[in-house]
């Protein structure tokens, strides 16, 4: 049933998949490294218009963050 709910290409899988650490292994990476890794890894293969969308929302985001953080 899952696969019916899978829109991801079979690269991004794949490049999802080899950005998170090995299990068994110490991890090597932040679990915020690993999930930037991860998020990264879902970007390649958008089009140009859809990194626009999204680099949007960063900013969007972003602007989020300097209401009350210092980041």
């Amino acid at each position: 049933m899952t696969a019916r709910y899978n829109y991801a290409s079979e690269k991004t899988q794949q490049d999802t998949a080899n950005a998170l650490p090995e299990i068994g292994k110490g991890n090597t990476l932040p679990a915020a490294g690993a999930k930037l890794e991860a998020a990264l890894a879902g970007l390649e293969g958008l089009s140009k218009e859809e990194l626009k969308k999204v680099g949007l929302r960063v900013k969007e985001l972003m602007g989020k963050g300097k209401e009350g953080n210092a980041s």
